[in-house]
């Protein structure tokens, strides 16, 4: 049984069809990069997958329960966790409070929330901003530390919308870096939606390209890079020519 299963999921916001009977799996510990042009439909299926957003149709499943039974805020005591694009930090909690409270939410015992806060914060390198206000911090710093609270979590699906944007080509490598060794370390499956190509090739099992919230190819990234469909839809490059 996969980890996470999606199954002809459609949302449409007024007469827009955001997504078009999308079907999808992550197994266990697996990678999955989602790619595909702007307003393609990505962010808006990680929203369905994270509750903030209900599909017109399909459902989706963690296991055996159908996720449309809970709240965001519940999601994380199954096992689910995420970034967003733009942070959504607290400007009255420090660093550390944020990953503690994370952590807390998921392990349910004070102590080893404040273990697991501390590990990470390490992990991440976040230890010398532990006790700063993330809005006082530079926006790369901010991203990782959103990531950093979504990681708290120990979750067994971790959805990331974009983490590496904005950040330097050392800091790229650095996250690519960090998230092989996240995976195998954790034994986490992971969504990772990005537009930097190369970063998802380098770090996913699979790859899964929407356009227009349909799937238009899905397979290891090395096919995926080479369907004339992705060239065309996401790259612009009108049936392979010039590939």
């Amino acid at each position: 049984m996969p980890l996470l299963e999606i199954s002809g999921v459609s949302v449409a916001f007024g007469g827009v069809r955001a997504l078009d009977e999308v079907t999808l799996s992550v197994e266990e510990g697996q990678v999955l990069g989602l790619i595909g042009p702007n307003g393609a439909g990505k962010t808006t299926l990680l929203n369905v997958a994270s509750r903030f957003v209900s599909p017109q149709r399909g459902d989706l499943r963690l296991g055996n329960r159908s996720l449309l039974r809970y709240r965001p805020d519940q999601l994380v005591g199954l096992g689910v966790a995420r970034s967003f694009q733009i942070p959504q930090l607290f400007s009255g909690l420090s660093v550390l409070d944020h990953l503690r409270l994370a952590a807390e939410r998921s392990t349910r015992q004070r102590d080893s929330a404040e273990r697991v806060a501390r590990e990470v914060l390490e992990e991440l390198e976040l230890g010398e901003v532990a006790a700063s206000f993330p809005h006082l911090l530079p926006s790369a710093v901010q991203k990782r530390v959103d990531l950093a609270r979504a990681v708290a979590a120990r979750p067994r699906l971790l959805l990331l919308d974009e983490p590496a944007a904005g950040l330097g080509a050392e800091e790229r490598v650095s996250f690519a870096r960090w998230l092989r060794e996240f995976r195998r370390r954790q034994g986490c499956a992971v969504i990772l939606v990005e537009h930097d190509v190369e970063l998802v090739a380098g770090c996913s099992d699979r790859v899964v390209v929407l356009d227009f919230g349909r799937i238009i190819a899905s397979g290891s990234p090395e096919a995926v890079r080479r369907d004339p469909a992705v060239l065309q839809a996401y790259l612009g490059v009108a049936n392979g020519a010039g590939a």
